[in-house]
Protein backbone atom coordinates (compact mmCIF):
# COMPACT_ATOMS: atom_id res chain seq x y z
CA UNK A 1 0.00 0.00 0.00
CA UNK A 2 1.14 3.54 -0.78
CA UNK A 3 0.34 6.55 1.38
CA UNK A 4 -0.06 9.90 -0.37
CA UNK A 5 -0.23 13.40 1.04
CA UNK A 6 -1.54 15.89 -1.50
CA UNK A 7 -1.38 19.57 -0.53
CA UNK A 8 -3.64 21.73 -2.68
CA UNK A 9 -2.90 25.06 -1.02
CA UNK A 10 -2.07 26.61 2.37
CA UNK A 11 -5.35 25.38 3.86
CA UNK A 12 -6.38 22.14 2.15
CA UNK A 13 -4.88 18.68 1.99
CA UNK A 14 -5.85 15.10 1.21
CA UNK A 15 -4.46 11.80 2.47
CA UNK A 16 -4.83 8.86 0.07
CA UNK A 17 -4.24 5.13 0.36
CA UNK A 18 -3.39 3.42 -2.92
CA UNK A 19 -3.36 -0.31 -3.53
CA UNK A 20 -2.00 -1.43 -6.88
CA UNK A 21 -2.81 1.49 -9.15
CA UNK A 22 -6.13 2.37 -7.54
CA UNK A 23 -7.08 4.85 -4.81
CA UNK A 24 -8.65 2.78 -2.05
CA UNK A 25 -9.40 5.53 0.47
CA UNK A 26 -9.15 9.29 0.59
CA UNK A 27 -9.53 11.82 3.35
CA UNK A 28 -9.80 15.59 2.82
CA UNK A 29 -8.81 17.87 5.68
CA UNK A 30 -8.18 21.49 6.59
CA UNK A 31 -4.60 22.45 7.42
CA UNK A 32 -4.70 24.63 10.50
CA UNK A 33 -2.03 27.15 11.45
CA UNK A 34 -0.75 24.48 13.84
CA UNK A 35 1.14 22.29 11.35
CA UNK A 36 0.72 19.33 13.72
CA UNK A 37 -2.76 19.07 12.21
CA UNK A 38 -1.18 17.12 9.33
CA UNK A 39 0.00 14.44 11.78
CA UNK A 40 -3.29 14.52 13.69
CA UNK A 41 -5.24 14.02 10.45
CA UNK A 42 -2.89 11.20 9.35
CA UNK A 43 -3.38 9.44 12.67
CA UNK A 44 -7.17 9.76 12.35
CA UNK A 45 -7.10 8.56 8.72
CA UNK A 46 -4.97 5.49 9.52
CA UNK A 47 -6.99 4.56 12.62
CA UNK A 48 -10.32 4.94 10.80
CA UNK A 49 -9.04 2.57 8.09
CA UNK A 50 -7.24 0.19 10.50
CA UNK A 51 -3.89 0.70 8.75
CA UNK A 52 -0.47 0.63 10.44
CA UNK A 53 2.46 2.63 9.11
CA UNK A 54 4.57 -0.54 9.08
CA UNK A 55 2.26 -1.82 6.30
CA UNK A 56 2.99 1.17 4.03
CA UNK A 57 5.42 0.46 1.15
CA UNK A 58 5.91 4.03 -0.07
CA UNK A 59 4.95 7.63 0.59
CA UNK A 60 4.25 10.21 -2.09
CA UNK A 61 4.05 13.94 -1.41
CA UNK A 62 2.24 16.09 -3.93
CA UNK A 63 2.16 19.86 -3.56
CA UNK A 64 0.16 22.07 -5.87
CA UNK A 65 0.68 25.39 -4.10
CA UNK A 66 1.95 26.51 -0.71
CA UNK A 67 4.64 28.57 0.96
CA UNK A 68 8.30 27.64 1.34
CA UNK A 69 7.89 27.43 5.13
CA UNK A 70 4.98 25.02 4.77
CA UNK A 71 6.96 22.91 2.29
CA UNK A 72 9.88 22.66 4.72
CA UNK A 73 7.60 21.65 7.60
CA UNK A 74 5.67 19.10 5.54
CA UNK A 75 8.83 17.57 4.08
CA UNK A 76 10.23 17.32 7.61
CA UNK A 77 7.10 15.44 8.69
CA UNK A 78 7.19 13.07 5.70
CA UNK A 79 10.94 12.45 6.03
CA UNK A 80 10.62 11.66 9.74
CA UNK A 81 7.83 9.15 9.22
CA UNK A 82 9.56 7.51 6.25
CA UNK A 83 12.98 7.40 7.97
CA UNK A 84 11.48 5.77 11.06
CA UNK A 85 10.00 2.91 9.01
CA UNK A 86 12.57 2.94 6.15
CA UNK A 87 9.79 3.72 3.66
CA UNK A 88 10.75 5.06 0.21
CA UNK A 89 9.50 8.60 -0.49
CA UNK A 90 9.12 10.74 -3.58
CA UNK A 91 7.57 14.13 -4.22
CA UNK A 92 6.08 16.21 -6.98
CA UNK A 93 6.22 19.86 -5.95
CA UNK A 94 4.22 22.57 -7.71
CA UNK A 95 2.47 20.30 -10.17
CA UNK A 96 0.20 21.99 -12.72
CA UNK A 97 -1.99 19.17 -14.07
CA UNK A 98 -4.77 17.52 -12.09
CA UNK A 99 -3.26 15.29 -9.40
CA UNK A 100 -5.20 12.25 -10.61
CA UNK A 101 -3.54 12.62 -14.04
CA UNK A 102 0.01 12.59 -12.65
CA UNK A 103 -0.70 9.88 -10.07
CA UNK A 104 0.07 6.85 -12.34
CA UNK A 105 3.58 8.14 -13.10
CA UNK A 106 4.18 8.82 -9.39
CA UNK A 107 3.05 5.31 -8.45
CA UNK A 108 5.35 3.87 -11.11
CA UNK A 109 8.25 5.98 -9.80
CA UNK A 110 7.73 5.04 -6.12
CA UNK A 111 7.49 1.33 -7.01
CA UNK A 112 11.11 1.49 -8.26
CA UNK A 113 12.40 2.89 -4.95
CA UNK A 114 13.56 0.31 -2.42
CA UNK A 115 14.62 2.31 0.66
CA UNK A 116 14.31 5.69 2.31
CA UNK A 117 16.16 8.64 0.75
CA UNK A 118 15.20 12.01 2.26
CA UNK A 119 13.21 14.54 0.29
CA UNK A 120 14.67 18.02 -0.11
CA UNK A 121 12.71 21.25 -0.09
CA UNK A 122 12.59 23.04 -3.42
CA UNK A 123 10.96 26.39 -3.97
CA UNK A 124 10.39 27.12 -7.63
CA UNK A 125 8.87 30.58 -7.38
CA UNK A 126 10.66 33.89 -7.48
CA UNK A 127 11.02 35.39 -4.01
CA UNK A 128 8.50 38.08 -3.19
CA UNK A 129 10.56 40.34 -0.95
CA UNK A 130 9.15 43.74 -0.13
CA UNK A 131 10.31 46.61 2.04
CA UNK A 132 8.24 46.93 5.18
CA UNK A 133 6.08 50.04 5.45
CA UNK A 134 6.25 49.91 9.25
CA UNK A 135 8.29 52.60 10.93
CA UNK A 136 11.38 51.04 12.51
CA UNK A 137 11.56 51.04 16.29
CA UNK A 138 15.35 51.36 16.28
CA UNK A 139 17.91 53.73 14.92
CA UNK A 140 21.40 53.18 13.58
CA UNK A 141 24.11 55.39 15.01
CA UNK A 142 27.88 55.58 14.78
Amino acid sequence: MILILNILDRNNGTWYLVGGNKIIKDYNFIISQDKNSILFELDKFLKDNKIKLKNINGIILGVKETSLVQIKVIIGIINTIAWNFNIPVISKLYYTKEFIKILPSLIKKISKEKKFKPLKAEYKHKPNITISKKKPVFSITK
